[in-house]
């Protein structure tokens, strides 16, 4: 399932909640457990997603960007662009941002895009990033692995290979040393022979 899709579909799963149960309260879980050091996520994921320019509903859902129904103007009249948030407090938040970044000689415009999600929900998309965070690692390290296993072995082969030639080489050498005294026997009898004449 694609992330976007998966996000979605939690604040379907939460709205949904909220409304079938206004009475009851979702269960809360401290924040302070869902910290992105504890799983090794690197700068990352902390960063945040750039996807598309233009505004809250949308109304199409592509894997690479929304269709929105129309724009928010950042203070230096430029389209925002929406980017998402993947930081702990914030996981999967989408916001408005200036498309020219501060960096960029562009204005500090920031605007949440999205309600902050219950602590609940956070934890379950912290959780969630984290371990396709350990996953990847765990893919790259297995990968490591199969690669050195399969270079040991290419090197293996290219050792016996190695040493077959060098044997080939020797047994080539004793044959051209042994060639080398018939040829030379041979011119020293030819010559023992005419001058006996």
């Amino acid at each position: 399932m694609e992330p976007l899709t998966l996000l979605i579909s939690l604040r379907q799963f939460e709205q949904g909640l909220r409304q079938s149960f206004s009475i009851c309260k979702m269960p809360t879980i401290s924040t302070t457990s869902c910290n992105s050091s504890s799983y090794g996520i690197g700068e990352s994921f902390s960063s945040h997603t750039e996807l598309r320019h233009k505004l809250p509903h949308a109304t199409r859902i592509d894997k690479k960007y929304i269709t929105l129904e129309r724009e928010v103007m950042c203070h230096c009249s430029r389209p925002c662009v929406v980017k998402i948030s993947w930081t702990c407090a914030h996981p999967g938040r989408r916001f408005y941002a200036c498309a020219r970044g501060h960096h960029r000689g562009g204005c500090d415009y920031f605007l949440w895009m999205d309600d902050k999600f219950t602590n609940y929900v956070s934890c379950i998309l912290n959780d969630l990033v984290g371990t396709i965070s350990n996953l990847l690692e765990e893919r790259r390290s297995h990968v490591d692995v199969d690669e050195i296993v399969k270079l040991r072995a290419e090197n293996n082969l290219l050792r016996s290979k190695v040493v077959k030639l060098s044997q080939e080489l020797e047994a080539s050498n004793r044959r051209y040393f042994i060639l080398k005294l018939i040829v030379l026997g041979a011119i020293g009898w030819c010559i023992w022979v005419l001058f006996e004449k």
